[in-house]
């Protein structure tokens, strides 16, 4: 019975940390023709790898350009740890290459 009590709360817990983020421009270049989007996100979070390339492609036609295509993976930096919650931070973003 305890054990299922355990399972219940860290499940709770756990859930209340997790959320889809979609990441905000952060910056770019109209020169460089790149866009880097990004966002916090807690240690059970999501990130909106989609709706960050929908953004950069907008920023992009806003440019002149045609579309986007995304960098091979993405930066990641820890910005907090732990905290009263248990869920740890960090700072991820990516960065799209404008396409003619």
């Amino acid at each position: 019975m305890r054990y299922c009590v355990l399972c219940a709360l860290v499940a709770i817990l756990i859930s209340g940390c997790g959320v889809t983020k979609v990441p905000f421009d952060l910056g770019g270049s109209k020169a460089d023709a790149v866009v880097i989007v990004g966002v916090n996100v807690g240690e059970f979070d999501r990130v909106d790898w989609d709706g960050a390339q929908a953004k950069a492609k907008k920023r992009c036609m806003a440019w002149g350009y045609r579309g986007t295509e995304a960098f091979e993976g993405s930066q990641e930096r820890w910005i907090k740890l732990g905290g009263w919650s248990g869920c740890a931070e960090k700072e991820v973003s990516r960065t799209f290459q404008c396409l003619d």
